[in-house]
């Protein structure tokens, strides 16, 4: 299933996991900014946050199975 929404961008860390894998994430605080949440992302999606300043507003494509709690970062566009 395919959401769209309005958030804030608050920021993207990186690091390594035990086995050397490296990991990304970005964190986003949602439009009614009562609830943060993370998305693990890949290298190039990361990178494309790179220069963006805290609390711009952006709008994300996120891809949700229903009845998990897990769910993939497809897109976004700066708001």
């Amino acid at each position: 299933m395919i959401l769209k929404g309005d958030s804030l961008f608050v920021s993207r860390k990186s690091g390594l996991k035990k086995n050397g894998d490296a990991w990304f994430s970005i964190k986003f605080l949602d439009d009614e900014a009562d609830e943060f949440f993370t998305c693990f992302v890949d290298e190039k999606l990361f990178n494309t946050f790179e220069g963006i300043t805290k609390k711009t507003a952006v709008g994300l494509t996120l891809d949700l199975v229903p009845g998990s709690k897990y769910f993939s970062l497809v897109g976004f566009e700066l708001a």
